[in-house]
């Protein structure tokens, strides 16, 4: 994607940024210099990590199951180990 030297409307979305580069981002030819706007948690990165630690954590029925699957697992495991 060609990048600009424009300003983003800031109506728009991140995904139509058409002046920044974000991490990871891969340049396949030319040059060009850049200024960083954020670090941390100032960082889109940064951001989507604070939004996954403010989300509770939720034991779904699967979760559950498997524990006691585990529970039961390894009491079996150790009868037959003490026989």
């Amino acid at each position: 994607m060609d990048k600009d030297l424009e300003l983003h409307p800031a109506d728009k979305g991140i995904g139509d940024w058409k002046n920044c580069g974000f991490a990871g981002t891969s340049c396949v030819s030319g040059q060009g210099s850049g200024v960083v706007i954020g670090v941390g948690p100032a960082s889109q990165i940064g951001a989507i990590q604070t939004m996954i630690d403010s989300t509770t954590q939720t034991e779904t029925p699967l979760h559950r199951a498997l524990e006691v699957f585990g529970r039961v697992l390894s009491i079996l495991c150790l009868i037959v180990g003490a026989l």
